[in-house]
Order: structure tokens, then C-alpha cells, then sequence
């Protein structure tokens, strides 16, 4: 990808032709790579809100079938949405996977509150717990875990490996120079340390990864249940204003599971619109 310059010190920025092979590049600002977009910046922001808007497409034409079929178990819906959607939305979050993009959320969030029928300013937090599901950043991090562990394994010959090394290398010295350097190896660390496993990345790896993901994806589940519940935190964070909101982890319902087997279908949603009003 060739990109115009637009530092005015360099004469020839506006200028400038670059040539292969005798014939001349296109210069563009993005390009389009095995379906992610990159930027001049490097910035992920234009390819998310790409997967963002396909994501919620696909939501729509999921809940028209199901309307059509007069089928809206959730149950079904969310396993269609996890193998229709869920895989759209975390496309190469193996990269930008421990950054909590709102873009990505967004479709979750939208599809959760449209099966619940629920007003969009409904605070997050009640919708998930009204349907048992957890924010994506959950399985975004985990994805981007893998895949480190996945580098430890590549011979220093391939160039992803060659990379992750010069950016463990650069963040070794710049700690040894007590300065801030942000990167994907800074990331991996940074993780790691917040919930607790600082000896993973002190030790290169774990002995079972398998084991190992298992246990952190519960280790996130339940840092989230703990903000969560905490009503001062959820206060501020999820409900704002909204005095419901901050009782409303108080309430042990959940429609996946008391709710729908005692009411039918139908008497779900006023049920779910009474608990997680946004008064």
C-alpha cells in the first residue's frame, strides 16, 4: 500500500509517482486486505465500523426469519447470532483484540435489546443480565491470547514472530529507560497483569492453554460480575442516573432462565420491558 505524505517539509509530497514494473501505483489513503481495511494512520476504526454495519444487517434478517417462522426463542437466536455474526465482528481480533472497540459492541448490544424489545437507552447492563450474555471484548481478548501463544511456537525465521520479537525487545528496553511504549506485546503484558497472571507472561506461556483460557475467560466473567454487582460502580458506569439501574443487579431474574419457562413467549417482553425500563 503506498501512501501520499503530507509533511509540507517534503517538496514533492503532492507530487510524487511511484512506479512498478513500468507501471504507475495507485496512491490511496485505505486498501482493502483479505477483508480488513488499512489506513495510513493504522488505525482500525474505518474496518470496525465496516464489520458494525454488515454485523447488524445480519441481525435484522435473522429476526425477520425467526418473526416469519413464529420462532423467537432465544435460545436460538443467540446461537445464530454467535455462528452468524459473532465471527463477523471478531474477524482478525487476534490484532486488535484487547482494545474495547464501542463499534463492536454496538451490534451485540443492538441485536439484545431488539430481541428484548427494549428501549435503545436501556442501560447495558440490564440487558445482558436479562439474557445471560457478556460483552465481546471478552472473547476479542481471548482470541488475541491464542494467537500469542500461537507466536511463541513460530521459528524466528517467520516474520510474524520476527515482529512480536522486535516489539518485546523495544518494550524490554524503553522498561529499562522507565518509558511508556504502547504495542501489541505491551498489551499482551498489560492483560495479563490486570487479572492476575503476571507469572504467564514472566514465564512465556502456560503448561495447558486450553486449561489456561478456560480459566481466564471465567477470571473476566467474574471481574465483570463483580463491577457489575457493585452498586456504587455500576451506578456511575451503567446506569448513570437511573436508580433502577443501580438496584437492578438486586434482582436474580433472568429471562433465559425463570421467566421463559413459566410465561409464555408473548408475556416475555412486557416483562423484560417492566424490569429494565430506563425511567
Amino acid at each position: 500500500m503506498i501512501s501520499k505524505l503530507t509533511d509540507p517539509d517534503f517538496v514533492d509530497y503532492i507530487t510524487e509517482k511511484w512506479y512498478y514494473q513500468g507501471h504507475e501505483l495507485e496512491v490511496v489513503n485505505s486498501y482493502k486486505y483479505l477483508g480488513f481495511t488499512l489506513t495510513t494512520k493504522l488505525s482500525f476504526d474505518i474496518a470496525l465500523e465496516e464489520f458494525a454495519g454488515r454485523a447488524k444487517g445480519r441481525v435484522v434478517e435473522i429476526m425477520k426469519t425467526m418473526w416469519s417462522l413464529g420462532n423467537m426463542d432465544s435460545t436460538v437466536f443467540f446461537k445464530l447470532f454467535d455462528a452468524q455474526v459473532k465471527p463477523l465482528l471478531l474477524y482478525a481480533a487476534e490484532i486488535w483484540g484487547f482494545t474495547r472497540f464501542h463499534s463492536i459492541e454496538s451490534p451485540h448490544l443492538f441485536a439484545c435489546k431488539r430481541f428484548l424489545n427494549v428501549s435503545p437507552k436501556t442501560p447495558n447492563a440490564m440487558v445482558y443480565g436479562e439474557l445471560g450474555r457478556y460483552p465481546l471484548y471478552i472473547d476479542s481478548t481471548l482470541r488475541a491470547l491464542k494467537y500469542w501463544f500461537k507466536l511463541q511456537s513460530f521459528f524466528l525465521v517467520r516474520i510474524p514472530r520476527q515482529a512480536y520479537e522486535m516489539d518485546k525487545n523495544r518494550l524490554l528496553r524503553y522498561a529499562l529507560d522507565h518509558s511508556d511504549v504502547h504495542n501489541w506485546v505491551y498489551s499482551v503484558k498489560h492483560c495479563l497483569d490486570i487479572f492476575g497472571f503476571s507469572e504467564v507472561w514472566q514465564n512465556g506461556g502456560v503448561g495447558n492453554e486450553k486449561i489456561f483460557l478456560r480459566v481466564f475467560r471465567q477470571r473476566m466473567i467474574d471481574c465483570y460480575k463483580q463491577d457489575w454487582y457493585t452498586v456504587e460502580y455500576g451506578y456511575i458506569e451503567y446506569a448513570g442516573e437511573n436508580f433502577w439501574g443501580s438496584i437492578y443487579p438486586l434482582f436474580d431474574i433472568s429471562v433465559t432462565t425463570d421467566i421463559s419457562n413459566i410465561y409464555e413467549q408473548c408475556s416475555i417482553y412486557p416483562f423484560s420491558s417492566l424490569k429494565s425500563s430506563n425511567y
